[in-house]
């Protein structure tokens, strides 16, 4: 009776540990990320885009993925248990697909596939979360609780430059500038 009792609470550990460790491996990020971002100097784009006379700018897909990153490398814990440690974002229209890297309770990594709706107002470019997946499995937005991204470029415009238009590209995110009379 007793050796029975001991075989079946082995089998039922077993199993824990089995599924444990099968949820851990399932939710494991797929790729090695970080949150090393290069300064994208807009500043110098602008100025050169002044320079010439041109009115248009476009932001590639890559300057997209270093402010997003360099945002989140500002607050990288969206919660007191959770904290991003790595991203990597790909533009797609006015949609950018986020590959981040978590780490819950400075021990479980996972990684999570996030998709940002983008749109331009007041000079900035807000990022709001609107779908999220482990692998196939999708998750309520609720449960992952990533914050809305605010990427403002007013920050980086001369006083004369006054943005007029924002087009989504698949391969970028073109800005029509104009000029603010001096006085």
């Amino acid at each position: 009776m007793l050796k029975k009792i001991l075989w079946t609470l082995f089998i039922l550990i077993l199993l824990i540990v089995l599924i444990g460790a099968g949820i851990y491996w399932y939710v494991k990020p797929q790729k090695e990320l970080d949150l090393r971002y290069r300064d994208t100097s807009l500043k110098s784009k602008i100025m050169d885009m002044v320079k010439n006379l041109n009115t248009e700018l476009v932001l590639s897909s890559d300057e997209i993925n270093q402010l997003a990153k360099k945002e989140i490398a500002k607050r990288p814990n969206v919660r007191p248990d959770v904290r991003i440690t790595g991203a990597d974002f790909k533009l797609n229209g006015n949609e950018l697909e986020g590959d981040i890297n978590l780490l819950y309770k400075d021990t479980i990594p996972a990684g999570v596939k996030i998709w940002y709706t983008m749109e331009w107002q007041d000079g900035t470019l807000k990022l709001t979360p609107k779908d999220a997946k482990i692998r196939s499995v999708h998750l309520p937005l609720s449960f992952v609780k990533l914050p809305a991204m605010s990427i403002g470029l007013n920050d980086h415009l001369p006083g004369v430059v006054k943005v007029k238009h924002v087009t989504f590209e698949n391969q970028g995110i073109k800005i029509t500038f104009k000029l603010n009379k001096p006085f």
